[in-house]
C-alpha cells in the first residue's frame, strides 16, 4: 500500500490538473451545445447519440441521464443511445456492414432539427464518419466530443458545427474529462429547460 500510494496520488493530482485546464477551452462550446439541445427539444427534436467500445457506454450514458432525469425530478427528454440496442447493431452490421449501423439508423428515424452527438475517444471509426455523412444529409445539428489529438474526429468538424475537445496526455485522462463534459453538458440543459436546480 505504501509503495502504491505515490502512484495513486501523482495519477489523481493530473486528473485534477487535466480538469482544471480544460474548463477555458471546454466551456463555450458547453455552452453552445446545451443551447443547441435545448433548442432542438423545445421544437421537438431528438438527441442521437453514437460512440463504439468505451464511447458507446458514454454515449448510452448521456442518453440515460436525458431520459431518466440527472440532478433534478423532471419530465424524460427524448434521447437514444444507436449502440444501445445489440439486437439491431447486428442485423444491420450484417446486412449492411460495420460502417453503415449508425446511418442506417438515423436515416430510419432522425429528421431535420434533431441532435447527433458524437463520441470518440481515440481512432475514428467508419461508422462515425458515415453518420456525420448521414445528419449534414438530414440537416440535423452536429456535436462532437472528441479528443484533441491529431487524426481525431475533431479534424472532421466542420463550420456550423459544434467540437468539445478533449484533451489529455493518456486515455484515462480523455475519458475522465469526457465523462465530466457529458454530465455537464446535461446538468446545463435542465437549468435551460428547467430553472437553476443546485441539487442536495
Amino acid at each position: 500500500m505504501d509503495d502504491d500510494y505515490p502512484f495513486l496520488a501523482q495519477r489523481c493530482q493530473e486528473a485534477i490538473e487535466g480538469i482544471a485546464f480544460a474548463v477555458d477551452e471546454l466551456a463555450p462550446p458547453l455552452v453552445e451545445a446545451a443551447a443547441c439541445i435545448t433548442q432542438a427539444f423545445l421544437q421537438e427534436g431528438r438527441l442521437f447519440t453514437c460512440g463504439n467500445g468505451p464511447d458507446a457506454a458514454l454515449a448510452q450514458l448521456i442518453a440515460s441521464r436525458m431520459l431518466a432525469g440527472f440532478e433534478q425530478e423532471r419530465p424524460a427528454l427524448p434521447a437514444m443511445a444507436l449502440a444501445a440496442d445489440s439486437s439491431s447493431l447486428g442485423s444491420l452490421a450484417s446486412r449492411h456492414g460495420l460502417d453503415e449501423v449508425f446511418a442506417q439508423s438515423l436515416r430510419a428515424l432522425a429528421h431535420s432539427g434533431d441532435i447527433l452527438l458524437c463520441i470518440c475517444s481515440g481512432s475514428v471509426g467508419g461508422n462515425l464518419l458515415r453518420a456525420l455523412e448521414v445528419a449534414r444529409e438530414r440537416d440535423m445539428t452536429i456535436v462532437v466530443l472528441s479528443s484533441a489529438r491529431d487524426g481525431s474526429l475533431a479534424d472532421k468538424v466542420e463550420p456550423g458545427e459544434v467540437l468539445l475537445p478533449c484533451a489529455g496526455n493518456t486515455l484515462a485522462r480523455v475519458t475522465e474529462l469526457q465523462i465530466l463534459a457529458l454530465h455537464l453538458l446535461c446538468e446545463l440543459v435542465e437549468r435551460n429547460l428547467f430553472g437553476h436546480y443546485h441539487g442536495n
